[in-house]
């Protein structure tokens, strides 16, 4: 699944979409600062569970 579109789609999008996508494209940038080792995998693991419990109470 691509996560880039343009701004008309992008404003087509549920706010649900709009999140998920958001979380994609962080949780991407996060994979990637770990593969060039710019983070450890303690940060890595941190960020993560902040980026999911951020998701899990902007969707109830």
């Amino acid at each position: 699944m691509s996560v880039h579109l343009n701004i008309g789609e992008w404003e087509s999008l549920s706010y649900e979409e709009k999140n998920r996508r958001l979380f994609i494209k962080q949780k991407q940038l996060f994979d990637a600062f770990l593969t060039r080792h710019a983070i450890s995998k303690y940060q890595y693991d941190e960020g993560l569970k902040y980026l999911s419990a951020r998701a899990k109470t902007k969707t109830q």
